[in-house]
């Protein structure tokens, strides 16, 4: 709804400095990438995606369910386990993507700091193992350390069973019945400096064998005995070895803008509000950064009196099929105050003049609102007694949108991830009386 994307395929990964191992040739005929990215963005998060298929089989695509999320995905192939390549080439292979990505991703108005590595089934191993063995990435000059997180999905977190294949002279996508734990497993690795991991599998019962096992196993390893204190696991009730990946993408988008959100809201934070007498104007912002594409603006002053809070939406209330039963749920404006203490209060504002008020530890006073529609868009006011203010009040202001199901926030204060309470979504407010 409020960006466009592009998509380029087929952009070789490996650089003339980066070392190169193994079948060249085939290197250069496999080691490529597509990128899926929303245009004009700032500050976007990127994962970096391989595709299943038991290290032998399978090809690079961007998954239906990540698109068009404002998340930048690039989805990387990698030399196949067979004739023309063998452990380790294939992480190899996934350790230059993820270094291509640290290099350029800044180009496609993505963070390096904000690159999550996941995949599916083989490709999820290969997430898993260059995100815990530092030695894959430190060949390309870089850590692996730096991913925002690692989101396998349903991968073998033992050595892999193509690896055995390999070393056995055996064919096939069997799990072996004796588990291997070498240096090629990422349960050989587990530590407790590394990223976030979020471990997700489907249902014990139906999904490949020793899969969910060994995730679970896994996490365990990680939180219990190394001490890695942000692992979290989730096991899939009714989901299968292929079906797990839908439940497991609605979960990784959700884990990607709240880690963005974390890392952002420091670098923009606005500087104290200082509110006079005159009126102040500030546009909100856009989840991803820059100006939010409706021209929004948050109009700030007081009388003396009251604190007085406009907020202008130029284009027409979004909902205007249903009137929603409860404010919060349709189109709405949410404000936000937050005391020295960690006392909250919460009101919502509809467009058609309705209140909320949820209380969050901070009394309610004599608040006024009142709200006015017109063909170019509609408008609320608030005013609420300069004398209720809290010592050190914060303020958070949001736009919330719902159009076709669609729940999208922007806000002026700083990004918003979906915690409307954290500490750094709160802007100091001061008044300035001579003002």
């Amino acid at each position: 709804m409020l960006y466009s994307y592009d998509q380029i395929d087929n952009i070789p990964y490996y650089e003339a400095d980066m070392p190169k191992h193994g079948n060249l040739d085939y290197l250069q005929e496999r080691c490529k990438l597509d990128i899926y990215y929303p245009l004009n963005a700032k500050f976007s998060p990127t994962i970096l995606f391989f595709h299943g298929g038991g290290l032998s089989a399978g090809g690079k695509f961007i998954p239906e369910t990540l698109k068009n999320s404002r998340v930048i995905v690039v989805s990387a192939n990698y030399r196949l386990s067979g004739d023309r390549a063998r452990c380790p080439d294939y992480l190899n292979d996934a350790a230059a993507a993820a270094a291509w990505v640290f290099r350029h991703i800044a180009e496609y108005g993505g963070d390096p700091e904000l690159v999550f590595v996941s995949g599916g089934s083989g490709g999820a191993y290969l997430a898993a193992m260059i995100g815990m063995a530092p030695p894959f990435l430190a060949q390309f000059g870089e850590s692996n350390r730096r991913f925002a997180a690692l989101m396998p999905i349903s991968g073998q977190m033992s050595t892999h069973f193509q690896i055995v294949n390999e070393r056995n002279g055996t064919v096939g996508m069997q799990q072996p019945p004796r588990m291997t734990v070498d240096e090629y497993a990422p349960l050989y690795h587990a530590s407790a400096e590394l990223s976030p991991i979020m471990l997700y599998a489907g249902d014990p019962k139906i999904e490949w064998p020793t899969r969910a096992e060994e995730n679970a196993l896994l996490a365990a390893t990680l939180t219990r005995v190394a001490g890695h204190t942000a692992t979290e696991l989730y096991l899939f009730p009714g989901f299968n070895h292929g079906n797990v990946y839908e439940p497991a993408y609605v979960l990784m988008r959700e884990r990607v803008f709240l880690e963005m959100g974390r890392r952002l809201r420091p670098r923009v934070k606005p500087a104290p509000l200082r509110v006079g007498r005159g009126v102040c104007r500030m546009p909100l912002q856009a989840r991803l950064g820059g100006p939010e594409p409706f021209g929004t603006e948050v109009c700030w002053s007081h009388d003396g009196k009251d604190l007085i809070v406009r907020v202008e939406c130029p284009e027409k209330q979004m909902d205007q099929l249903v009137i929603a039963p409860l404010v919060y749920e349709g189109d709405c404006i949410e404000i936000w105050f937050k005391s020295a203490t960690d006392v909250y209060a919460f009101y919502g504002m509809s467009p058609d003049g309705r209140l909320l008020y949820c209380d969050y530890g901070m009394r309610e006073g004599a608040v006024r609102s009142s709200a006015t529609c017109h063909d170019g868009g509609w408008s609320v006011e608030f005013r609420k007694p300069l004398a209720e203010l809290p010592a050190s009040a914060g303020i958070n202001v949001i736009r919330r949108h719902m159009a076709g199901g669609d729940d999208t926030y922007t806000n002026w204060s700083p990004i918003y991830s979906g915690v409307n309470r954290e500490d750094e979504a709160f802007v100091e407010l001061k008044v300035d009386f001579d003002g």
